[in-house]
């Protein structure tokens, strides 16, 4: 592998942390998304209120409980569940790409210092292979939450300015 490859693969994977706060806390927002603790997520929307969906099905606007039926109460539970994984496997994706990233510079100094650089690529690619697993899961935790989102939205008309995450940035991720 070309020292261009790998300074490429170790910039992609730097930039995978970026889908976390700098603190890898619980806070950690993910677009139009925040977890706020084990219990709540908080969904922003342009100009207006979050709305905060609960693990145990809650879903409340400015303090008003939209879930009515048992049904809109289990989706309700599946988006936080999505939002909670989608949030985990960012996490574990960026923690790949920062260990990867240490991989390759570890190898470019210590390989180029000892006239090997063609050993550099063998001592990253099992580590960058990795990662493309993790960002498929969670471009996958990342559809599965737009479709959730989308049938709340249509059983909830308060819940649909949160339906943010369109078909585009789904298709993006996946590409």
């Amino acid at each position: 592998m070309k020292l261009a490859k790998c300074a490429g693969l170790a910039a992609l994977a730097v930039s995978t942390i970026g889908c976390g706060n700098n603190n890898f806390d619980t806070n950690a927002t993910f677009q139009h998304l925040t977890v706020l603790n084990d219990q709540q997520v908080a969904v922003h929307r342009h100009d207006g209120p979050d709305a905060i969906v609960s693990s145990n099905g809650d879903l409340s606007i400015n303090g008003k409980n939209l879930i009515r039926d048992q049904q809109q109460k289990d989706l309700a539970v599946r988006y936080f569940s999505g939002a909670t994984a989608l949030r985990r496997d960012g996490f574990a994706t960026g923690m790949a790409g920062a260990s990867t990233a240490m991989t390759a510079l570890s190898s470019v100094a210590s390989n180029l210092a000892s006239g090997n650089p063609d050993n550099i690529g063998r001592d990253v690619e099992a580590k960058a292979a990795n990662i493309k697993v993790l960002a498929q899961k969670v471009c996958s935790d990342l559809r599965e939450l737009a479709s959730t989102q989308n049938a709340l939205a249509a059983l909830l008309p308060d819940f649909q300015p949160y339906a943010l995450i369109d078909t585009k940035t789904v298709a993006e991720c996946h590409a």
